[in-house]
């Protein structure tokens, strides 16, 4: 499994866990007020999401100093962004957009000055000898999580084992999937999301 497909697993799982109808609809009226310039309802979309969005941003970037960053400069660019964004109910989804975007973009960046962040593989045979200083402590935490999924994958059935890798590793619509499977499209769509709600659940009586 390529590091970066794995790891955006290991944020997906995070980023479907704990929400519900109820949560859309409060970010709804939050949203709203919001535009009518009720500063303090932005307050409270950050206090909502703040530990989700630096998980996601730990996920993708696997440094403390960068993840505090990313979700900063995503909340911040969301509030400038907010007038573009119609439904308030998907606010969280076009947070994350604005976070993914984010690191992606300081990924290349580091790149290219030549301090790529770390990678899986690079921290598994060599903790300390990357470009862009990685603590002890961080590689085995990285280690940890990824060795703890690998492990909740290995306890899936085989459908839902077939499912992620179809539609996951190998990068398959859902529509395609439903077509390998021979299930339709929004059976294949709900068996997926179903499927990380369950590898959630599995981390969580882990750890």
């Amino acid at each position: 499994m390529a590091s970066e497909t794995f790891l955006s697993l290991i944020g997906l799982i995070f980023g479907v866990l704990k929400y519900s109808n109820q949560d859309w609809e409060e970010d709804d009226r939050l949203i709203q007020r919001l535009k009518n310039g009720e500063r303090e309802a932005f307050a409270r979309l950050v206090a909502k999401y703040q530990q989700d969005i630096y998980k996601l941003a730990y996920f993708k970037l696997w440094n403390r100093a960068d993840a505090e960053e990313a979700a900063q400069e995503a909340f911040v660019r969301s509030l400038a962004a907010i007038g573009s964004l119609r439904e308030g109910k998907k606010y969280f989804g076009f947070l994350k957009a604005i976070l993914n975007n984010y690191c992606n973009d300081l990924r290349i960046r580091s790149k290219r000055e030549g301090n790529p962040l770390p990678e899986y593989e690079v921290l598994e045979t060599e903790p300390l000898n990357v470009s862009k200083p990685v603590s002890p402590e961080e590689a085995l935490e990285k280690k940890q999580i990824i060795d703890q999924v690998r492990k909740a994958l290995d306890r899936l059935d085989q459908d839902e084992k077939e499912i992620i890798t179809l539609k996951h590793f190998q990068g398959l619509t859902f529509q395609e999937v439903g077509v390998r499977l021979g299930i339709p499209e929004n059976t294949a769509k709900t068996v997926f999301y179903r499927t990380l709600e369950k590898l959630g659940r599995i981390l969580q009586h882990a750890s």
